[in-house]
């Protein structure tokens, strides 16, 4: 195996049988021929014409099989993290072998916590969407995977209920441990604020209160602000649905929405025009009641934009979101001049 890609694809339908003959030996070929050549084996994942597929398998099935012993896990993880920058494939692997309710690995929580440290150190990225892979949902889909064929399998066992909550209380930690200050990672957390559990909730509350006080970036506030916006709103809109929120837990984030809320009066205001039919933070009801809501907040928004910036400020708003013909909408019916919203209407299309 020390002789370059070339080899790696000529022998890969037997690579499960070479790494369960010796692991050891298997993983520092491997290890030094990403090292050597990163982007060489990616020609294991390319199809060679159309009536034949990649030639990745084998060696897939061999850092699955290795996965199962504990021993080998950390570094399983990280050359399914090297090869996960390029291939979803190997991310998809991580996944299942991490996976709270299905493990496919007979390593248990610690041993697998810090398998995922390490791969956090070496591949922050990948890390993070593993991260985000692993956070418990409502309903889920997992795989089996390869097992050895000659050596004894290690011991495992059904998973109890405490031990995949341990687990999911485990990912959660290392999730919000490496979430920080940063805009795009406490975006995808509040994502997943309805299958959080409250002591998490309660932790993000504090990252984020921290966030709105500390953060200068109005680029960063917003995006931060919308997301949070539309995932309360969400849960108000749907409140009888099962994974919908309590009102008084979804209640506790409005003190950092007002915090996070765009001082630019365009800013505040754009999330109305981005969508034809933007998620409203009422209570599902006849679709006459909603849409009548959503046109009052609208006209609402062009009287202000009219009354702080002129018809100019609708003519900016218009440039920045899809719908701009909603604004001129909602510029009509807020008594704007007609001809003074369409003397420019060329660059705003």
């Amino acid at each position: 195996l020390h002789d370059g890609w070339r080899r790696w694809y000529a022998v890969e339908p037997i690579l499960p049988h070479l790494a369960e003959a010796a692991p050891t030996t298997f993983l520092t070929a491997l290890e030094e021929q990403l090292q050597q050549d990163p982007q060489g084996l990616d020609n294991l994942f390319q199809n060679q014409g159309p009536m034949h597929g990649d030639h990745v398998t084998g060696l897939l099935w061999a850092l699955e099989l290795l996965a199962w012993y504990p021993e080998h896990l950390t570094r399983v993880t990280l050359i399914l993290g090297s090869l996960g920058r390029s291939h979803k494939r190997a991310k998809d692997i991580l996944r299942a072998i991490f996976l709270a309710w299905l493990p496919q690995t007979a390593a248990n929580v610690p041993q697998r916590n810090a398998a995922i440290t390490v791969l956090q150190q070496r591949e922050p990225a990948i890390a993070w969407e593993l991260l985000m892979a692993l956070w418990p949902e409502h309903h889920g889909v997992g795989a089996y995977h390869y097992e050895p064929q000659w050596r004894d399998k290690p011991p495992t066992r059904p998973h109890t209920i405490a031990e995949r909550i341990n687990a999911e209380i485990a990912i959660i930690d290392l999730a919000l441990e490496a979430a920080g200050h940063d805009p795009q990672r406490l975006i995808d957390l509040i994502k997943h604020l309805g299958t959080a559990p409250p002591d998490a909730r309660t932790r993000l509350r504090t990252e984020l209160n921290a966030f709105a006080t500390d953060e200068r970036n109005p680029a960063s506030r917003l995006l931060v602000w919308d997301t949070l916006r539309k995932e309360t709103s969400q849960h108000r809109h749907f409140h009888n649905a099962d994974w919908a929120l309590p009102e008084a837990d979804v209640a506790l984030f409005d003190p950092i929405i007002d915090a996070l809320t765009p001082q630019d009066l365009l800013s505040r205001h754009a999330w109305l025009f981005q969508d034809a039919y933007p998620m409203l933070p009422i209570p599902d009801a006849d679709h006459t009641v909603t849409d009548a809501a959503l046109t009052q907040l609208r006209t609402q928004a062009a009287q202000k934009i009219i009354a702080a910036k002129g018809i100019a400020g609708i003519k900016d708003l218009a440039r920045t979101v899809q719908h701009p013909y909603l604004l001129g909408i909602a510029g009509a019916s807020a008594n704007a001049d007609e001809n003074d919203m369409l003397s420019d209407r060329k660059s705003v299309v």
